[in-house]
């Protein structure tokens, strides 16, 4: 069991409640435990919930609305994109910071925010790195052009919404599926992440994506992740 820390740090960061039995989080998949199914996700993970208020270049400051609540386990390598909304955004364009930034930043912040905690009680530093990050979910998706592209893919290869699906660009049959749902707009993300931010991170490379069941997906948000891996994967003939 994943445990989640219920208390707040300031205005504009908060932790998160514990997945289960939570009447605010509808989903129709059990998001819990596909991450403790995970390779190298321990079972004693502890996950922490960032809401930025509408984050700028001025990191943190206070606008209308919270646009970003995304969620990190820095002990395991993990992060949730859960409801990223720009359209509350009250900061100026040339002030926004893309949502890649946003994760990263709180990535590195509660890396800090540990070692910070350890050396006041005299304890040794963490060796937690944003080097760590293996996976980073897209959750309650509802953005129309990435549901259109995870249905067409399912649709293309005929299979069932309602399962589990990997796509991996040296796969010939899912390659398509792959690239259609890396360049969808929860799938960027992820990508311009790696970019952005190449040197720090370690040069990544993005295995595969994996989409969630869905199994009414007219009316229930989707769900993705995408595993990363520190060598490149070796491309399938074409």
């Amino acid at each position: 069991m994943c445990p989640f820390d219920t208390s707040k740090e300031s205005n504009y960061r908060q932790f998160y409640k514990q997945f289960d039995n939570n009447p605010g989080l509808p989903a129709p998949y059990d998001i819990r435990s596909v991450i403790e199914s995970l390779p190298g996700v321990q079972a004693t993970s502890s996950f922490t919930r960032i809401s930025n208020t509408c984050a700028s270049l001025a990191f943190g400051r206070a606008q209308d609305g919270e646009c970003f609540d995304n969620t990190f386990s820095i002990s395991s390598g993990i992060i949730i994109g859960d409801i990223n909304d720009r359209r509350n955004d009250r900061v100026p364009k040339e002030e926004q910071l893309n949502w890649s930034d946003i994760v990263f930043y709180n990535y590195k912040a509660l890396i800090a925010e540990e070692n910070s905690r350890r050396a006041k009680q005299a304890l040794p530093l963490s060796t937690y790195s944003v080097k760590d990050i293996k996976y980073i979910f897209r959750h309650f998706i509802y953005n129309a052009k990435t549901r259109a592209a995870i249905a067409e893919s399912y649709s293309s290869l005929g299979l069932d919404r309602n399962t589990m699906q990997t796509w991996k660009y040296t796969d010939l049959a899912t390659r398509n599926g792959f690239l259609a749902l890396l360049g969808t707009p929860n799938g960027q993300g992820a990508a311009y992440m790696l970019i952005q931010h190449g040197a720090e991170l370690g040069f990544k490379y993005i295995e595969s994506i994996t989409t969630l069941p869905n199994s009414n997906p007219e009316t229930d948000k989707d769900a993705f992740y995408i595993t990363l891996s520190e060598s490149r994967p070796d491309v399938a003939a074409t």
